[in-house]
């Protein structure tokens, strides 16, 4: 008991401490009531209480993002209450909002939220009509506002300094996901002597051109691609590849090539020692390319702070970072009930430890992923509800495989399924810790999975 009053400890710590930037901005707006000065400046702005929510709501929002630092709040705080303040609310809904200038680009949309929101191409992500780039994924746009010159300038000097800070953070972001593609480019061209397909780095929205331009200010490779260094057995794989006749003796191919093919595709695939080394230093980002399960979970800017202090990486330290972070972040996605999340994040987690073939944590998480099947966990309603339980059929035999595997005995298993049941507690869950022992085992044993769920059905229908 005492072993898992501890666990409980610490996990009641990762959903409850509060960052610097958190701690700030409920000193500037208070938690679940608004405070006094709050309320106040509201008020002298126009503003109903109602929309104090939304504005704090908005911060919290960019603060878990990592867009905002403590000493940002305050004054984006102040932005957003004079977008607010400007806006006069109208009757008609279904008219679309014309949004006039950047001036206007915050939030607007609290009145007439679908009508001020467009779709970023790339990632599909929802941001304002007029932001010029999406702040996930970085696609910039060329806006289709007719936004005049005075507008622009009539900007104050308060708001202009925070379009510069947003910009910034932007153009950090840009400047990784540069160096991931260029990381790519490099490789790719050390391995197999060519220029990388676009559609490899495409998340990374760069031009291959910029990164060839790039590697050639770096001496990392030549600008000029010279055919006698080839080999026949390469020039003629040059021409197959293009369905260009092969047969012919060497200067006759080489003429060949020149002739019919762009050769701007093609380098000397050996790159420099600076290049190599550069790679070396970076190779974290073939981790997340690999693991597209990540580009969902975490930024590109967040991927790569993380690398900040570490020499040279390798899976084994990536994988162990990933875990840290991924760990922390289930915390917070448990503790604001976004369940998806929560249940893409363990997934990840899973996948992680199995590989470094950590046996408990495996197990513990698949339990804990049951678990919440069982329960049916309602992210709008924020309540169990087994009555409309839903079992995985690939999740019960991932875990009957593993148990299989290595052979638990019944003692440890039981421990391991305490350990994930009180990871689920503050959930609430409505299956008690008996019976959901009791499904559980049912379902290991070989029941059929629609007979359990049938039971479960029936024996919560009238739950509430």
């Amino acid at each position: 008991m005492i072993r898992y009053r501890y666990i409980i400890g610490v996990n009641t710590m990762g959903l409850f401490s509060k960052t610097p930037e958190e701690k700030k901005l409920k000193e500037l707006t208070g938690g679940f009531l608004l405070n006094d000065d709050f309320i106040e400046k509201l008020e002298r702005n126009g503003i109903e209480h109602k929309f104090g929510y939304n504005i704090q709501s908005t911060l919290k929002d960019e603060i878990k993002k990592g867009r905002l630092s403590v000493d940002e709040i305050e004054p984006r705080l102040n932005f957003l209450i004079k977008q607010l303040s400007s806006i006069e609310s109208e009757e008609n809904h279904e008219d679309k909002v014309k949004i006039t200038s950047p001036k206007q680009r915050t939030l607007k949309f609290l009145i007439n939220q679908k009508h001020n929101l467009k779709t970023c191409p790339y990632c599909k992500r929802k941001i304002l009509k007029t932001d010029s780039y999406c702040y996930k994924c970085g696609f910039s746009f060329t806006s289709n506002e007719d936004i005049s010159q005075d507008e622009s300038k009539s900007s104050n000097r308060e708001i202009e300094d925070l379009e510069k800070s947003f910009d910034l953070r932007n153009s950090k972001e840009m400047d990784n996901r540069f160096k991931f593609a260029y990381v790519l480019y490099l490789d790719y061209l050390n391995k197999y002597n060519s220029i990388i397909p676009q559609k490899h780095i495409s998340e990374f929205n760069v031009n291959l051109t910029d990164l060839e331009n790039r590697a050639i200010a770096d001496g990392y490779i030549n600008n000029s691609f010279d055919l006698d260094n080839l080999t026949v057995k390469d020039l003629k794989s040059i021409l197959k590849s293009n369905n260009l006749k092969v047969s012919g003796r060497k200067n006759e191919l080489i003429e060949r090539i020149n002739d019919n093919i762009d050769l701007s595709s093609y380098r000397s695939g050996t790159i420099s020692f600076e290049a190599r080394r550069f790679i070396n230093k970076n190779r974290h980002v073939f981790f997340y390319f690999n693991h597209s399960e990540l580009k969902s979970l975490i930024t590109v800017d967040k991927f790569d702070s993380l690398f900040s202090d570490v020499v040279k990486p390798t899976n084994k330290i990536a994988s162990d970072k990933m875990i840290k972070y991924l760990t922390q972040e289930e915390y917070m996605a448990q503790s604001r009930w976004q369940i998806d999340q929560y249940k893409n994040i363990l997934f990840v987690l899973s996948s992680f430890y199995e590989k470094a073939n950590d046996l408990f944590h495996t197990t513990e998480i698949y339990i804990r992923l049951l678990l919440l099947d069982l329960n049916s966990f309602s992210q709008s309603l924020k309540k169990s509800e087994p009555q409309y339980a839903t079992l995985n059929p690939v999740l019960i035999e991932k875990l009957k495989n593993i148990l299989d595997m290595y052979s638990f005995d019944s003692t440890t298993l039981k421990a391991v399924f305490e350990t994930s049941y009180m990871a689920i507690e503050s959930l609430k869950p409505a299956i008690s810790q008996e019976d959901s022992w009791i499904y559980i085992l049912k379902l290991l044993n070989g029941e059929d999975i629609s007979k359990v769920t049938n039971l479960i059905h029936r024996t919560y229908s009238n739950y509430y």
